[in-house]
Formats: structure tokens, C-alpha cells, sequence
């Protein structure tokens, strides 16, 4: 089934405890691509870079099978982002420098190959943009992931645009801003009271919670030894997800839970490695030794 992401294409500068790396490969539309290849055969991104952006990227995104007839090169530079993690604060990231460049100026532009996808991800940008988009593609399932940046300075958008989708991603720190609630259970019921299907609540090192109108699932996350970069570990766990669902027959409560269960699984993944390089490298018999293993994990 087609899968369409739109979202951000960077440059990301990172320093973390294993040492500091210039201009790899990033952004929530590159980090959803390189886990949903894995899954889907008939993957579109829709996104900006600038000039600068390195053709060996691009070639990337083609290796990987991804449609980019939506991916737009214009005038000026690519959005670029740096960010430190400390070792004992790897699940937040201090900015040290964003430049939006190419990317201040984003609309979306869907291609005749990626405009009416089964599978829409709305990766995180501007709710104004994700609800223009809603509004005009018509999708199977559509998946939104948004930021507490949202949150706090276009709440009222955020609200319309999820009137439109089905599905909310994002991490329990943004559900408790969002809702007022420090109850993730109540958090994620007041969030399908604006129109979702579902809510997932990503919970970083603690797993994933899974809150739609007739179920609630939780699941661990899958154990590494070492954490080395978690810059797009929400997005790869969207890949995965969406993949998942992309697979599957039907939308029902088991499919969701696994699709759950594969996102934690590609999450551990990207963050063994600086930006998609663990990813990338991953082939399906990995990923699925990788799942019977998580299944072994919380198996009792």
C-alpha cells in the first residue's frame, strides 16, 4: 500500500557523549523514510533542501526506493540544525543552532505520484501546513506527529488539524502540555475527544502507549546497550508503525498493537547510531530477529 511523509529534510550537527559529527543526515521526513523503506515498496516523501544538499543523499532516497518527485531543491541553503545530548540526559537534546533557510518558506507541494496515498504522515512542521495538507489529500489513515514548540505557539491550528486525522503521535511530555493532565490515561482520552481514532504517546527508553476509543496497550522499549544518538528515534518509530499498518489487510486492534511493537523495534535501532546510520544499514531479517526478540521480551 502507497505511504506519503511530509516533513523536514536536514543537515544535523550533533554532539554526544561518543564524540561530535558535522552535517549528517537528518530531519523527520529522512529519519521516517529510512524506517519505512523496510516495510513499504511504494513510499513517497514530500520535502525542501536547498542547493548544498549532497547529491549522495539524494541517491540515498532513490537506493532506498523512495518516490522524491516531491522532493523540491531551491535557491539558498538546506535547514540545518545542531544539538547537544549530555549522558545523562539522552532523551533531550539542548538546540545550539537552527538555521531554517530553505525550510522557513516550506509549502507542500504534492506530486501526481504522491497525492492520494492509502497512508498519509504528516511529519512534524507547522499546523497550518499539516491541515492544508489534511484537508486536501484524501487518505486511508493519516498520521499526524507534532512538538511541544506547536503546542505552545499554534495550539488553537494544532486543534482544527486534528479534527482531520486519525491517528496523533507524539511523547507523554507533549500529551500532559497538550491536555493539562498528568494522567496519560486521561491525557490520551481528552485527545480522542478532538477527533483522532487513536493516540500514541512515545515514552523514549519506557516504550510506547497505544490509547484508542475501545483499547489501551503499552509496551516496553526494546533494551540496547548503549545509546549513541536518539536525533529521530520518534520518526523511525512513525516508520515503522505506518509500515507496519502499510502491510497489513486490515486496520483493527491487532494490527495497531504490532505496528506499535515494529515502531519500538526501529526506534532501538536509530538510536545505536548517529543519525540514520544504524537504520540504514538494516535489512527486513534483522528487523523481524529484532521483533521475535521484543516478543520473547514481554512474553509471560
Amino acid at each position: 500500500m502507497s505511504v506519503t511523509a511530509i516533513g523536514s529534510i536536514a543537515l544535523d550537527s550533533l554532539i554526544v557523549p561518543s564524540g561530535e559529527f558535522q552535517e549528517v543526515l537528518g530531519g523527520s521526513a529522512s529519519h521516517f523514510a529510512t524506517s519505512c523503506s523496510l516495510f513499504c515498496k511504494d513510499l513517497a516523501i514530500v520535502g525542501v533542501v536547498g542547493q548544498d544538499f549532497p547529491r549522495e543523499h539524494i541517491q540515498y532516497f532513490q537506493d532506498r526506493g523512495v518516490n522524491i518527485d516531491g522532493l523540491k531543491v531551491e535557491a539558498g541553503k538546506t535547514f540545518r540544525w545542531k544539538g547537544r545530548y549530555e549522558h545523562d540526559q539522552m532523551d533531550q537534546a539542548l538546540t545550539l543552532d537552527t538555521q531554517l533557510n530553505v525550510f522557513e518558506n516550506f509549502r507542500p507541494e504534492l506530486s501526481q505520484s504522491s497525492a492520494n496515498p492509502e497512508f498519509l504522515f504528516l511529519g512534524n512542521i507547522h499546523p497550518a501546513l499539516q491541515n492544508d495538507v489534511a484537508q486536501k489529500v484524501t487518505a486511508r489513515l493519516k498520521i499526524l506527529d507534532t512538538m511541544n514548540l506547536w503546542i505552545q505557539t499554534a495550539q488553537a491550528q494544532l486543534r482544527e488539524v486534528l479534527s482531520k486525522i486519525d491517528v496523533l503521535i507524539f511523547n507523554d511530555g507533549e500529551a500532559r502540555l497538550f491536555t493539562g493532565s498528568d494522567n496519560l490515561l486521561d491525557a490520551g482520552r481528552k485527545v480522542l475527544e478532538l477527533g483522532p481514532k487513536a493516540v500514541i504517546m512515545k515514552r523514549g527508553e519506557h516504550g510506547a502507549l497505544l490509547i484508542s476509543k475501545d483499547d489501551v496497550f503499552s509496551v516496553p522499549g526494546f533494551p540496547v546497550g548503549k545509546v549513541i544518538d536518539p536525533t529521530g528515534a520518534g520518526d523511525s518509530f512513525a516508520g515503522g508503525f505506518v509500515g507496519s499498518l502499510a502491510e497489513s489487510k486490515e486496520i483493527t486492534k491487532e494490527s495497531l498493537r504490532r505496528a506499535v511493537a515494529y515502531g519500538n523495534v526501529m526506534g532501538s535501532f536509530n538510536v545505536q547510531g548517529v543519525g540514520v546510520e544504524v537504520l540504514s544499514k538494516a535489512n527486513r531479517e534483522m528487523v523481524e530477529a529484532r521483533f521475535k526478540s521484543f516478543q520473547e521480551l514481554v512474553r509471560f
